[in-house]
């Protein structure tokens, strides 16, 4: 009774996305993942938990992760224009984890097989990015097959993560930070001329909100329903819901400069709507000094059930950023993915380029600022939008040497729980 299109092959071709632990202990049993649905591959896992060969074991009810899509600088690698070292070898030999900044967060519910997915960033790669996310969040979650006497000799049940084709065309939502061409321009992947989607909801500050619907071609967007806009205010929290009987609401909870909850509940935020289960994620923008030609630049506090994340990709410097503490800002949260464009000064001048026009604050300066923290704020960090000119790109020994001062770089292919 179980759909048309699930196939269960008996042989040694094992499919992609089962652990060597789980392959070497059914060496003739595979699910062929990309031909098959979330709910099949449940039904297939629940009948032969029942059997008597197999032991069930019970998955967790949600997990919620964040998934490092895209790492680099708007102009992404190859650099237009640039015939250097950094970027000349990339235009005969494409690299596919070489894309703009972009953050996937997915939110499963595996007793009901609910799921949720939304971008952060709609960048000029957001079609690869947007598929990418769709293949993460159509995955769904299964204990191994294994013997019960096997069972009880092993003591780590890990999850077998089977991959299944996606079903959706857009995710859930789209966050943006602000209007600069890495951050914003995938949209128009969305309109008439593409996708033709219809309703995608897109996260908004005003000014950004503003000049989506009064400038061409993003306005055709908005007149043609192809992106619902969603407003967002400064420091108030968006509450995203996973389970399909909630809806998505924006809360009045304000948060301080030190990046705590006035409310002093911030991180347990059911107690606001009195909820019973942990199926949501609470969404803050916070404004950050930038070149704000067409709109207010924002860095986003992501709360999960668990754990926390900061992303703030774009920002001039971390002294302009007036009456916030960084120090403090990271210490609260458990990952900071923080504006890493350009390593120091000495990148610049090979550039030619005026730093007044583009400041950022040096991967040196962060560190420098975060030299007497404690290694475990330290190791929070993960430097991100990284230009094309940046060495810890090119240098093995360079990224060795942030990581032996206790930081990190944020690489394609990242996943972290929250």
């Amino acid at each position: 009774d179980l759909d048309k299109n699930v196939m269960i092959q008996f042989n040694s071709d094992l499919g992609s996305g089962m652990s060597e632990r789980w392959r070497e202990r059914n060496p003739k049993m595979f699910i062929k993942a990309p031909i098959v649905s979330r709910n099949t591959v449940l039904a297939v896992y629940n009948n032969l938990s029942n059997t008597t060969t197999t032991k069930a074991i019970t998955a967790p009810t949600t997990s919620c992760t964040l998934h490092i899509l895209g790492t680099l600088q708007d102009g992404g690698i190859p650099h237009i224009g640039c015939n250097k070292s950094c970027c000349e070898p990339y235009y005969t030999n494409p690299d596919p984890s070489k894309l703009v900044v972009c953050l996937g967060l997915v939110l499963h519910n595996n007793a009901n097989t609910t799921t949720k997915s939304y971008l952060f960033e709609a960048t000029p790669d957001i079609r690869r990015q947007m598929r990418l996310l769709l293949r993460e969040e159509a995955k769904v979650k299964v204990p191994p097959f294994i013997n019960t006497t096997e069972m009880e000799e092993e003591e780590d049940n890990d999850m077998v993560s089977v991959t299944v084709a996606p079903t959706k065309k857009t995710p859930d939502g789209i966050f943006l930070t602000h209007a600069h061409i890495g951050h914003y321009t995938g949209l128009m992947y969305l309109g008439r001329e593409a996708l033709g989607a219809v309703d995608v909801p897109v996260y908004a500050m005003p000014r950004m909100r503003s000049f989506l619907k009064n400038n061409g071609p993003w306005s055709q967007l908005v007149s043609l329903g192809n992106i619902n806009i969603q407003n967002l205010e400064e420091k108030s929290a968006v509450r995203l819901r996973l389970l399909e009987n909630k809806t998505t609401t924006t809360t009045t909870t304000q948060i301080d400069n030190k990046g705590n909850n006035n409310n002093n509940n911030e991180d347990n935020s059911n107690e606001n709507d009195n909820d019973d289960d942990d199926d949501f994620i609470t969404v803050i923008p916070h404004t950050v000094p930038h070149r704000d030609e067409f709109s207010e630049t924002v860095g986003y506090k992501i709360i999960g059930p668990n754990k926390s994340a900061l992303f703030i990709p774009d920002i001039n410097k971390w002294t302009t950023w007036k009456d916030v503490d960084i120090i403090q800002q990271v210490s609260n949260v458990d990952y900071a993915f923080l504006d890493g464009t350009f390593y120091d000064m000495n990148e610049i001048e090979f550039e030619q380029r005026d730093i007044t026009k583009i400041p950022h604050p040096f991967i040196i300066e962060t560190m420098k600022m975060f030299e007497k923290e404690d290694v475990d704020v330290k190791d929070k960090i993960y430097f991100i939008h990284l230009n094309h000119t940046n060495p810890v790109l090119q240098c093995d020994k360079m990224q060795e040497s942030i990581r032996r001062m206790g930081f990190n770089i944020a690489e394609f292919g990242m996943k972290f729980s929250l």
